[in-house]
């Protein structure tokens, strides 16, 4: 954890927040309230607040009814640390939060420097070593109605780094149906677009499923171990022909517990 900072992590059943609080000395915040909230933004630059009222539990425009909860400040073995928590585990209100949206958390405590901080996520995947993997589902389909080599295409997907993850695709002809992947190597490989040949993953792909046609990537979280912007492609290495191909974005995440140990 940074010296100040809020981190935040995404599991199957919470999202929680986490904030270190230091007031203008830098040392440690521990009494007063520490307010959060949460802002959804919105295509044209606006936010939506979530409004925590039982009555709403989802994000409003305007009219807010409570637009801020509590959080806790923590102790460990009976010792301050200026860490403060909050968990999201209400079913309602983790349903207000939409795959792939960008949210900002902000944290106010009137005794810190600053008084508030905020911080960006997305939400739909995990981050960090605390969350569980979470499963991609991608459906290979032929961008040309005549399938060749490189006339395929597959989803964009996001990846949180130091986070493991899996990713299934499906793979069908123009038509649909399935193609046959049964004795093929099919691998998982990702690079920066200013470097196609120099790969910095290599996952090996495990095919599966009644027509063969289903292929497994297991992501580890030392795969996720570097950050930005890549390209995937799914090869069949056997015949030398890609599958899919699309972009492959990893998140920066807080460092692993090696990186901090």
């Amino acid at each position: 954890m940074a010296t100040r900072g809020i981190d935040i992590r995404q599991t199957a059943d919470r999202i929680l927040f986490r904030a270190s609080l230091k007031d203008s000395t830098g040392a440690k915040v521990t009494s007063g309230t520490t307010e959060l909230r949460v802002y959804r933004l919105e295509d044209d630059g606006t936010l939506d607040v979530l409004d925590w009222d039982s009555g709403t539990k989802d994000f409003v425009s305007s009219g807010a009814t409570d637009d801020e909860v509590t959080m806790t400040h923590r102790q460990a073995d009976g010792v301050d640390t200026g860490i403060w928590t909050y968990a999201i585990t209400d079913a309602t209100i983790l349903a207000a939060f939409s795959l792939g949206q960008v949210y900002i958390v902000q944290v106010t405590n009137s005794g810190a420097s600053p008084e508030s901080q905020e911080r960006e996520f997305q939400f739909g995947g995990v981050e960090g070593d605390q969350a569980d993997s979470t499963t991609i589902t991608v459906t290979v389909t032929p961008a040309a109605t005549v399938l060749s080599t490189g006339q395929v295409s597959g989803d964009a997907i996001i990846g949180y780094q130091h986070a493991a993850q899996t990713i299934v695709f499906t793979v069908v002809d123009e038509l649909g149906t399935a193609i046959d992947l049964s004795g093929k190597t099919v691998v998982f490989a990702a690079f920066l677009p200013a470097t196609p040949t120099i790969n910095s993953m290599v996952v090996d792909g495990v095919v599966s499923g009644a027509s063969n046609n289903i292929v497994t990537i297991d992501v580890t979280s030392d795969d996720t171990e570097n950050h930005g912007s890549f390209r995937y492609r799914l090869w069949n290495t056997t015949d030398k022909k890609i599958l899919a191909e699309n972009t492959y974005t990893i998140h920066e995440g807080p460092e692993s517990e090696e990186e901090t140990s």
